[in-house]
């Protein structure tokens, strides 16, 4: 029986953490400065619960977000204790964008942590987050842990605090900045021209009680025209109630790949969208699954399956920044070819052939 199948087809957490928020879909325009650089201070914060200030003048034409839009970040994460840097890729990609303004996206990364779906309120705000395919439970918000919300401009400011809820562990915290001015920040999706945001999340487990308190110091960078964030750097530290020392755990830089926008001409899509390890099955002349695949961040596809008749096989193969998939195991002579389309960044199917009378389909999904 031919080597067949599927050809090779292939968190921390909520990137930026709770309080990243602000991703809401909002009308094509958006209250603006001008794109000099600046870095004056803007209004201070209102010091309320859920209270957000506005400010600036102007308007920048914006890019409204579609559903099958997908941004890929490129993360550094630094230990303070050793100084070992770990560096990975994440894809947020918008399965709904809805008419209110509230959407739901799934976040994948190339190593570490499960893929996650998020759901954003009509006011920027996490309501629930969940790991796809993973016991562990839903997590439910209350209170608003957005930061910068759209309209966007310089001199808003954010205070708010919020609770999260994820099974019997309950997290409450404070989300508090503010845009302080529009700066040209360059990375390798391209230079853009952004808001500067500014602001500290502080979190501390109430139940069950934890005397640990978690400081979250963010400077971020938020493109005018998409209204996503593009770069973001931020350290983690960690203090106890009362006291006025912190402890530097760890830091972190973040910054936008590359991007699929739908409604812009300057999309730049990188196969490394689909990093990650992806399990699958396949039927046909021969049956059986795929549990351990893993597609780079250049796109290159290796991995093991096991079939009904074929037994355990390796498979080989590539995916391009469209999506389109290659894949083959065993020989030229003895072995099968898989073609097929990742439609999205969690799932992949197509067909797979082994010569006369011997093939069938083939479906992944991200881890």
């Amino acid at each position: 029986m031919i080597k067949t199948v599927i050809a090779g087809l292939l968190t921390a957490s909520l990137v930026l953490g709770c309080g990243g928020g602000g991703d809401a879909a909002t009308s094509t325009s958006s209250t603006s400065t001008s794109s000099s650089n600046t870095s004056s201070n803007g209004a201070s914060s209102t010091g309320t619960s859920s209270g957000n200030t506005t400010g600036g003048s102007g308007t920048v034409t914006s890019i409204p977000t579609k559903a099958g839009d997908s941004y890929t970040y490129s993360r550094t994460d630094t230990s303070a204790a050793s100084s070992t840097a770990t560096t990975y890729f994440t894809t947020r990609e918008y399965n709904a964008v809805n008419s209110d303004g509230s959407v739901s996206y799934t976040e994948t990364y190339s190593s570490g942590f499960l893929a996650s779906v998020t759901n954003i309120s009509t006011t920027g705000a996490i309501t629930s987050t969940g790991s796809v395919g993973s016991s562990t439970p839903t997590c439910t918000f209350t209170g608003v842990n957005a930061a910068s919300v759209a309209p966007f401009a310089v001199g808003q400011s954010w205070d708010n605090n919020w609770t999260r809820t994820c099974g019997t562990t309950v997290v409450t915290g404070n989300n508090k900045g503010s845009i302080v001015g529009m700066e040209s920040v360059t990375v390798p999706a391209g230079t853009f021209n952004a808001y500067k945001e500014v602001y500290t999340v502080t979190t501390q487990q109430t139940s069950p009680s934890n005397p640990t308190i978690n400081i979250t110091s963010y400077t971020c960078w938020r493109d005018a025209a998409l209204r996503k964030r593009v770069k973001c750097e931020w350290n983690y530290a960690t203090t106890a109630a009362g006291s006025s020392t912190q402890a530097a755990v760890s830091s972190s830089r973040y910054e936008l790949n590359s991007y699929i926008a739908s409604a812009s001409s300057s999309s730049i899509p990188s196969a490394s969208r689909f990093a990650g390890s992806w399990i699958g099955s396949f039927n046909g002349s021969d049956s059986g699954t795929c549990s351990n695949i893993s597609i780079s961040t250049s796109g290159s596809v290796s991995g093991t399956c096991v079939g009904n008749l074929s037994g355990t096989f390796s498979v080989s193969g590539t995916v391009n920044s469209q999506g389109v998939a290659s894949f083959s195991s065993g020989t030229t002579s003895n072995g099968a070819v898989f073609t097929g389309q990742f439609p999205s960044t969690v799932a992949a199917n197509g067909s797979w052939s082994g010569g006369p009378s011997t093939g069938g389909n083939w479906s992944i999904s991200h881890k």
